[in-house]
């Protein structure tokens, strides 16, 4: 199984989710980053397709889960935790 982070993807790009990694936040915030990205929909086997990234790819990064007509923006450091198939 090939993971990316979704920071990799790009526009129009397609992906399942596969894992929530909050190795890289501090223990103060794993709990809060992970509970966010859940309750936003960011849950694993779930389809996401990328809409929009922000300027030099560094801005919020806006996501479709599951053909929902939502669109969800996370942050770029959100986004590094979200592993991608």
């Amino acid at each position: 199984m090939n993971l990316e982070r979704l920071t990799n993807l790009q526009k129009g790009d397609k992906g399942l989710i596969r894992r929530i990694d909050t190795r890289s936040f501090s223990d103060k915030l794993v709990e809060d980053v992970e509970s966010y990205l859940l309750e936003m929909g960011f849950v694993e086997g779930a389809l996401l397709q990328i809409l929009h990234l922000g300027l030099l790819k560094a801005g919020p990064i806006a996501v479709r889960i599951n053909n929902n007509s939502s669109v969800i923006a996370v942050r770029k450091s959100e986004a590094e935790a979200i592993l991608v198939e």
